[in-house]
């Protein structure tokens, strides 16, 4: 009996453990994804004003 409530313990030591190494992960990975989302939104918002410029730029002064 106590060497099935050890591995019980163990086990249970062992699922908290990855979990929360999974937790991490998937807070790293949403930090990612949130991060090249930005990215994305403000290169293209970049893209789009150089663009606007460059065609705008033959007829100003």
């Amino acid at each position: 009996m106590k060497v099935t409530q050890k591995c019980i313990a163990e086990l249970l030591s062992g699922m908290r453990e990855s979990s929360s190494a999974y937790y991490n992960i998937t807070r790293k990975l949403n930090y990612f994804v949130f991060t090249l989302v930005l990215l994305n939104k403000n290169l293209r918002a970049y893209y789009n004003v150089r663009h606007a410029y460059n065609t705008l730029k033959p007829n100003l002064p």
